[in-house]
């Protein structure tokens, strides 16, 4: 049974003048070309967004003690226009996230109360009259709790296991992350980089296959990362503010040869 909490995100609205029609609406275009991996991989700040708000809870590695200090819950917000986020803050219950600096990143333990439960979103802003606020919600799946005690060999069938949460509806992200500086003896042959993933149900475990991250060469030293979590996209005055929240665990890993 999860709680629902109450988050209101107060926005320094900049007025601009737009010569687009009245049934423009930058969510529908945005929802549509975008998911959760995205945010991910782009640090947050996708160029698909106008501003964004994103928390996250982090395990630096698989034996990280769960509430130590290898694992913390931050907070930033940026974009496009770091205006948006400049003097505002961001509150969710009895915890207010100020962005004194508009793309500021904070690190706090207390910032691990918001997942595991539905969050109602409410934007609006502070100096502009005659605006229309914008409502959504959210459900924020609970925090990955991942631990494997050793550096694992990536071979067919190795199961991967986590906490499963039957309320996350949007699955998990398995990560394999291949970089040609931490394999200097495959360097020659694969000097790319490679970024691989699959998203599996949350349901708890997914047996290893290696047929799922052809493109990571065989013998590697790789980051395995688990992922989850939830996004939403609302429309704000024409412009399109995300907010995104993420658990996620990774470490190294090998893949035999």
């Amino acid at each position: 049974m999860y709680k629902v909490i109450k988050v209101t995100f107060w926005v320094l609205v900049v007025l601009i003048t737009s010569c687009q029609s009245d049934s423009f609406s930058p969510v529908k275009e945005v929802e549509q070309k975008i998911e959760l991996i995205d945010f991910y991989r782009s640090h947050f700040m996708n160029d698909k967004v106008d501003t964004y708000v994103n928390i996250q809870n982090y395990q630096a590695n698989f034996i990280a003690d769960l509430w130590g200090e290898n694992n913390y819950a931050s907070v930033v917000c940026g974009g496009k226009d770091n205006g948006l986020c400049e003097a505002n803050k961001l509150e969710v219950d009895e915890i207010t996230f100020v962005f004194d600096q508009g793309s500021t990143i904070v690190q706090s333990d207390e910032y691990k109360q918001i997942f595991g439960k539905r969050v109602n979103l409410s934007y609006a802003g502070q100096e502009v009259d005659g605006r229309n606020d914008s409502e959504d919600n959210i459900y924020v799946p609970d925090i990955l709790e991942v631990s494997i005690g050793e550096q694992p060999v990536l071979v067919n069938g190795y199961p991967i296991t986590w906490n499963a949460d039957q309320d996350n509806t949007s699955g998990v992200y398995i990560v394999v992350e291949y970089s040609p500086l931490e394999n200097m003896h495959l360097r020659a042959q694969y000097s790319d980089s490679e970024f691989a993933y699959i998203n599996v149900p949350d349901n708890g475990v997914y047996d290893f296959s290696k047929s799922d991250f052809s493109n990571v060469p065989d013998g590697s030293t790789v980051v395995l990362r688990i992922i989850r979590g939830a996004f939403t996209i609302s429309d704000f005055e024409e412009e399109a503010v995300s907010f995104s929240a993420l658990t996620h665990v990774g470490g190294f890993a090998k893949i035999p040869s």
